[in-house]
Parts: structure tokens; C-alpha cells; sequence
């Protein structure tokens, strides 16, 4: 069984850094990712944040080029905002599903977190599951 979203065939902007969306699906997100430019509120994920696999657990974080625990490879880009303390602050961080974009076109420059490395992982049909073309 897989946990692929229906793909969507509709053009539309639900945020800056999406051109269109081809294809999205649910993926896991581990309660340790952060969004390091939310200041204050890094466990506050944006859409729009770049995402790479943490090997040891097969769950999604934020992709940092600079790291070697599987974060270095860009998979995909975070669709929809991931509160992973559910709203209260002081809370611990949980792991939580999220909405990520498998196959369509963004604009770079948006994108939270995606550098030249990131956005060449994205192109490579294979990387994740699809094609993401940076524009």
C-alpha cells in the first residue's frame, strides 16, 4: 500500500514557491526537523521548507547540503505548514504527517532552505519519487 495523494491535475498557487503541482504525497516528519529561519518558532515547519531523509529513520527533516545522515540529498518540498508541537509552544515536539510535492515546478528563490545542490537532487527522477523542476 502506498501513501500517494491522488494526483492532481489543476494548476494553481496555494503559496509563493509553487508553480504547479502534479503530484503530492503524505510523508513522515521527524519531531527533531526544524525550519531554522522561523526564529523563535523553529519547530514551526513553512511550506515551502526543502526536505531530505534521515537514513537512520527513514523520516523527513529539513535538507541541509552540509550534513551526512541522508539531510545532504534534497527529496522534496514541504506543501502545506507542520506545526510539530500542535500549537502549544511548550510542548514537545512530535512527529507528524505532512503533505510534500512529488512531481511539479517551484521557483527556487522561494523555496525555503533549497540551495543549487538541493535543487539538482530535485531534478533527478529517482531521488525521491519524481520530478521537481526548479525555476
Amino acid at each position: 500500500m502506498t501513501n500517494k495523494a491522488p494526483i492532481q491535475s489543476e494548476t494553481f498557487q496555494p503559496a509563493a514557491f509553487l508553480v504547479n503541482s502534479l503530484e503530492t504525497k503524505t510523508v513522515n516528519i521527524v519531531s527533531t526537523a526544524i525550519d531554522a529561519g522561523n526564529t523563535g518558532k523553529t519547530y514551526y515547519l513553512r511550506k515551502g521548507l526543502a526536505l531530505g531523509k534521515v537514513t537512520a529513520s527513514g523520516k523527513y527533516a529539513e535538507y541541509d547540503n552540509t550534513k551526512s545522515d541522508g539531510r545532504e540529498v534534497c527529496h522534496y518540498i514541504l506543501m502545506d505548514d507542520c506545526d510539530l508541537k500542535d500549537g502549544d509552544p511548550g510542548a514537545s515536539a512530535a512527529d507528524h504527517y505532512a503533505r510534500v510535492l512529488v512531481i511539479g515546478k517551484v521557483v527556487a528563490a522561494n523555496c525555503i532552505g533549497l540551495d543549487a545542490n538541493g535543487q539538482a537532487d530535485l531534478a533527478k527522477a529517482g531521488t525521491g519519487e519524481g520530478v521537481i523542476v526548479c525555476v
